[in-house]
């Protein structure tokens, strides 16, 4: 319990751990920089009613210059760990919100290619048979 007129310390930090839904939407922006947008499938088992279930949240992210760099030529499975900060975002009438994690720091944990790196030397292979 806080004491009155104490304030009370906000943080807003985010660590998430789970899959790539797809392979990043990577852009570049104003003045040369790298964004990378991503969806993280996040699970959760419990136990309910004698049975193991599982639960998912979909989590999305957004990545700068160098940390979209790295996710950039992830694909679809790729196991990821954010962490960041929150943000949101709004419509101009202030009713619908959207959310998202900024990524502050981000480690590749498992990679999986996407699937037009995957093909790519087979068709360079093809060119030259």
């Amino acid at each position: 319990i806080w004491p009155e007129g104490v304030p009370i310390p906000e943080e807003n930090t985010a660590r998430v751990v789970g899959r790539l839904t797809r392979k990043p939407l990577t852009v570049e922006v104003t003045g040369g920089h790298k964004k990378a947008i991503f969806t993280l499938a996040v699970s959760r088992t419990y136990h309910s009613e004698g049975r193991v279930k599982q639960q998912k949240a979909f989590v999305p992210v957004v990545a700068w210059r160098a940390l979209a760099a790295q996710v950039e030529t992830l694909g679809k499975d790729s196991a990821v760990l954010v962490e960041g900060r929150l943000r949101t975002w709004s419509d101009p009438k202030g009713k619908n919100f959207r959310w998202e994690v900024e990524a502050e720091v981000l480690e590749v944990l498992e990679r999986r290619e996407s699937p037009s790196d995957e093909r790519a030397p087979k068709q360079e292979e093809a060119a030259t048979a």
